[in-house]
């Protein structure tokens, strides 16, 4: 039994010696892992740390960077601005130096304009020549017409009381209307006129004197002042007047006067009469565009220069007279004028021969063509002018050869006495005057 006891103590030995290993086998290892834990949790407060650290940073670098941002985002702005000022003041200093330099210009020629003319004033800009004033309103009228009188414009915008009815479509018409026969009048020694009632009054010109048959206020159709002691010259606005259809101013003293080749512009006239006015110059082409002229009166003047191959586009006329001026050239070929009743271009100097043409004016009543240079012989077809009364041929030394047959119709024949066979011109008791040199 002793003898067991020592193996049970040897054996409670071991028992006690691997609990106590087992004990601090334990102990060991649960020092390990606290020191494990404390590693543990020392490495994770390194990395809060570390972590904060870094948030900290990457803010303070955030900032830095957006500061850096919006510094340039606004030095940006500056440079933009500065280059927008810039290119202000540089178109500013551009459009300063063109404007002076138009400027320059525009007094340079008014300049020029003034030492060639002192009487003429300068050209205004387009910009001052809007009209704002009566007078202004005026002198834009009738600027085709400068310079413009002064006496007639004082009593047009001064002394006269007259203005066009409000609203009238025609007032500005009617302005230059009122304008040309307040010339008209103080042109001609107005006051000395034979008629001259009403003139330059306050009332509408269609109410003075020798405008009659005209519709009031207007504008007027007829001027009618022949045989009126009128002295002076004709003003050239005169005709401008294209609601005209009617000038009868002959006999009168127009010394000095011609035809301007703004009487084109009279389109709606059929009848004008200068006949024995001292006009001078020439007829100019621009006759053709009178369309609707019937008569034509100019004889008795000092015309110069050849009868236009225009004229022949009157197709409306139906009398020529163009008699006693000093008229040269040829004789036009007037066989579109098959209207014609008179043809009067006798006491000139046209040559040539007579166009074979003229018989195809088969209305005309009296053809005078004598006292001029013409030459050949008197065409056929003369015979087939049905209608023909007066023939006037005497003083053409140069027509020869036989004379032709006449119409029926014929009342008075003046012939010279140079053509070799006067038999059909006998039968029609023509009158010769001996007068072949």
């Amino acid at each position: 039994m002793e003898d067991d006891i020592p193996e049970l103590h040897d054996h409670h030995d071991d028992i006690t010696y691997d609990t106590q290993d087992t004990s601090d086998e334990i102990s060991e290892i649960s020092h390990v892992q606290h020191e494990n834990e404390m590693k543990k949790n020392k490495k994770e407060e390194q990395q809060e740390v570390a972590k904060k650290k870094g948030s900290k940073k990457l803010r303070k670098s955030n900032g830095v960077n957006g500061s850096s941002r919006r510094s340039n985002d606004t030095q940006q702005k500056k440079n933009l601005w500065g280059v927008i000022v810039l290119l202000a003041i540089v178109i500013g200093i551009l459009a300063s130096m063109l404007i002076s330099k138009d400027a320059e210009t525009t007094n340079d020629s008014s300049a020029a304009a003034s030492n060639a003319n002192p009487n003429v004033e300068p050209t205004p800009s387009p910009s001052s020549r809007a009209p704002t004033t009566l007078r202004g309103h005026v002198e834009y009228i009738l600027e085709d017409y400068a310079p413009l009188d002064e006496p007639t414009m004082t009593w047009l915008l001064e002394t006269s009381t007259w203005t066009p009815d409000a609203g009238d479509p025609n007032s500005d018409y009617l302005w230059m209307e009122r304008y040309a026969m307040g010339l008209l009048y103080l042109s001609t020694n107005g006051p000395s006129w034979a008629k001259k009632d009403n003139w330059m009054s306050d009332y509408p010109v269609c109410m003075w004197f020798s405008l009659e048959h005209n519709e009031c206020p207007g504008p007027m159709t007829n001027l009618v002042l022949y045989l009126n002691k009128m002295e002076g010259t004709l003003p050239s606005v005169l005709f401008g007047l294209s609601n005209l259809k009617k000038i009868h101013l002959a006999r009168n003293q127009l010394t000095g006067s011609s035809i301007p080749l703004s009487v084109g512009n009279l389109k709606s006239l059929t009848f004008m009469d200068l006949a024995s006015t001292g006009l001078t110059g020439t007829i100019p082409e621009t006759v053709r565009n009178m369309t609707q002229l019937e008569s034509l009166y100019l004889s008795g003047n000092e015309l110069t220069g050849p009868i236009n191959d225009s004229i022949s586009d009157m197709t409306n006329l139906t009398v020529l007279s163009v008699w006693g001026n000093s008229l040269n050239g040829t004789i036009p070929d007037f066989g579109k004028m098959v209207h014609l009743r008179d043809l009067s271009l006798s006491e000139n100097e046209l040559s040539g021969s007579i166009p074979s043409s003229i018989g195809l004016l088969t209305d005309l009543s009296r053809l005078s063509l004598h006292t001029n240079h013409l030459s050949g012989t008197i065409p056929r077809s003369i015979g087939n002018m049905n209608n023909l009364q007066w023939l006037s041929l005497y003083e053409n030394n140069q027509l020869e050869g036989s004379f032709p047959e006449l119409p029926s119709t014929v009342r008075r024949c003046f012939l010279g006495s140079c053509f070799s066979d006067i038999t059909n011109a006998m039968a029609s008791r023509c009158i010769f005057f001996d007068n072949c040199v």
